[in-house]
């Protein structure tokens, strides 16, 4: 049951939703992003000139509570560096494109009814991949913040409180208090050097700890800033060299005793050259062409300096390089290696994930759900399905291998366990009353079938998801009559789960959908046929693995029948 409001914010919600104009107005300086007047601007541009000493100043800045300049001068060089911008971007997206969940906070059936509803609405929130990208700023800063534009909706003749969007902050925009330096205050114009307080349940002010340290040090800005200015100098001093030695040096040589107006033609014959390549020259005078004597290593000594720092670059922030690199010291990298860099990779994001879980969890999950259910209900958990890869041919051949060797041991006249050879074999021993698949019926299931990339590239059609999910909304004890037990892992809540997932997902699928979409589509091979199909729990089973079948519909339509009669 939602509360009506008992719980939420009415004075600071319902000024966002009805009279945002109006609290413009009656408080023009209070902390909020979205429409902020008295937030700061910059248009310092750190990284023009920069030095060593300018890099260590903001550095020591930082350290001592005032990070701006840091801050600032971390965009400036990841807007320049297109090392810096590509690998960061490849880490942040990594996470923002798996695939995400709430886990209940408790195990009773209200718990998971409103783990269901909060996910609901977060997955309402305007652009949610773009702002967890935002907030995974924190990567290279140590710091990040959004703030939640709060509305109120009414709902089934209720009024909740939920996320409209979540606007970002620029992290220079804020700086650590001077007590605590997890706690962050809000610059303005007004406060330009101690900030004010932020609004509680107005902002989620994500810290990551990429390295040991406070927030402002636990960032990996701080060593990118190095790696980029040896790059940057690199990169200067070879166009400088360019410019020098790119063309050969031009030398004019006039006769003894030249006038000056011969003089004055051998330069204007130099300075043709310079942009048309060609010039006209007295028959007296003559130009050589001088180039660089030692070519073999200036220009090498620049390539090889900036190809070791974006090497490192990478290692910083992907832990490998193996996937940023098709060639040069790593070599187009073996299986074996790319297998051992992606290893490292899951790592960093698994940990990335973890953290921006935590903060999602503490500073928007149990906000909405006290607002709508109370401070005394168990919030959700957000959680990210960030799963390695599943290596589907090598499974196979694991089967295939242990399958056999039951085999030889039968074959031998050796007694088996069979509760061991459902363990071993991954299967799931039947229980009484179901349909049991036959050997003349694994000929219609291919083994060979390609691996789907899409559902559309599905054979078995889907009924309309709006249509399942009213059936689970609206009859609940028909929905809990069929596909409760696991299959291939999955059970038909969780896989019907799954589908929603991938509904409201925008983009490639993530490795855990692409395992859904195949799994379902075997399971669609050895079901559609089944006698079960024609009993409750088999039609229920078929619709929350998203398979269409109208012998299925016209069963759950008789137990409809029959429940509408039961309740008048």
């Amino acid at each position: 049951m939602i509360f009506s409001g008992r719980h939420i914010p009415w004075r600071s919600v319902q000024a966002d939703v009805q009279d945002a104009p109006t609290r413009e107005q009656a408080d023009p300086d209070a902390p909020r992003v979205g429409r902020y007047r008295g937030r700061p601007t910059s248009t310092n541009r750190l990284a023009v000139n920069v030095t060593p000493a300018r890099i260590s100043s903001a550095l020591q800045s930082a350290d001592q509570g005032y990070p701006s300049d840091l801050y600032q001068l971390l965009q400036e060089v990841t807007d320049r560096s297109a090392q810096i911008n590509t690998c960061l971007s490849t880490r942040k997206r990594g996470v923002s494109q798996v695939g995400w969940y709430l886990k209940p906070g408790g195990p009773t059936p209200e718990d998971r009814q409103r783990a269901e509803q909060i996910e609901r609405w977060i997955r309402m929130i305007e652009d949610l991949p773009t702002a967890l990208v935002h907030l995974l700023s924190a990567i290279e800063n140590g710091f990040a913040a959004a703030e939640i534009e709060w509305m109120i909706v009414t709902e089934r003749g209720q009024q909740v409180a939920r996320p409209r969007c979540l606007t970002y902050a620029p992290a220079w925009w804020f700086k650590p208090s001077p007590s605590r330096p997890d706690v962050w205050y809000l610059l303005d114009r007004k406060n330009l050097s101690d900030g004010v307080p932020l609004d509680a349940d107005r902002w989620i002010t994500h810290q990551h700890q990429a390295k040991p340290g406070f927030p402002v040090q636990a960032g990996l800005g701080r060593v990118l800033l190095w790696y980029w200015l040896f790059s940057h100098y690199a990169l200067k001093d070879w166009v400088a060299y360019s410019e020098l030695f790119g063309a050969p040096l031009r030398v004019g040589q006039a006769p003894p005793g030249a006038s000056d107006e011969q003089l004055d033609d051998m330069e204007d014959a130099l300075n043709q050259l310079g942009v048309d390549s060609y010039a006209v020259v007295p028959p007296e005078a003559s130009i050589d062409f001088v180039g660089d004597s030692n070519g073999k290593t200036g220009p090498d000594v620049y390539e090889r300096l900036i190809e070791y720092t974006d090497r490192s670059i990478a290692k910083l922030i992907l832990g490998q390089v193996l996937t940023t690199e098709a060639s040069g010291s790593g070599g187009a990298g073996s299986y074996a290696l790319g297998g051992v860099h992606n290893a490292v990779r899951l790592d960093l994001l698994r940990a990335d994930a973890e953290q921006l879980a935590a903060t999602l969890t503490r500073q928007l999950v149990k906000p909405i759900c006290r607002f709508n259910y109370g401070p005394e209900v168990a919030a959700p958990r957000w959680c990210f399905e960030v799963e390695p890869p599943r290596d589907e041919l090598r499974d196979a051949q694991t089967q295939t291998a242990r399958a056999e060797v039951f085999k030889r041991a039968l074959d031998l006249g050796l007694q088996v366990s069979r509760a061991q050879a459902y363990a071993e074999l991954r299967l799931q021993e039947p229980t009484g009353g179901e349909d049991l698949i036959g050997a003349d019926e694994l000929g219609n299931v291919s083994n060979d079938a390609p691996a789907l990339k899409r559902l559309s590239d599905s054979k078995y059609p889907r009924p309309r998801y709006s249509r399942v999910a009213a059936l689970k909304r609206d009859y609940p004890a028909i929905w809990r009559a069929g596909g409760n037990r696991d299959g291939d892992g999955w059970s038909g809540d969780r896989a019907f789960a799954m589908w929603g997932r991938i509904v409201d997902h925008d983009g490639p699928l993530t490795p855990a959908m692409l395992e859904w979409v195949n799994t379902r589509e075997a399971w669609a091979a050895r079901h559609t046929q089944t006698p079960g199909r024609r009993r409750l729990a088999g039609a229920v089973a078929l619709v929350k693995w998203a398979v269409q079948d109208d012998a299925a519909w016209r069963v759950i339509g008789e137990a409809i029948d029959k429940q509408k009669k039961k309740d008048r």
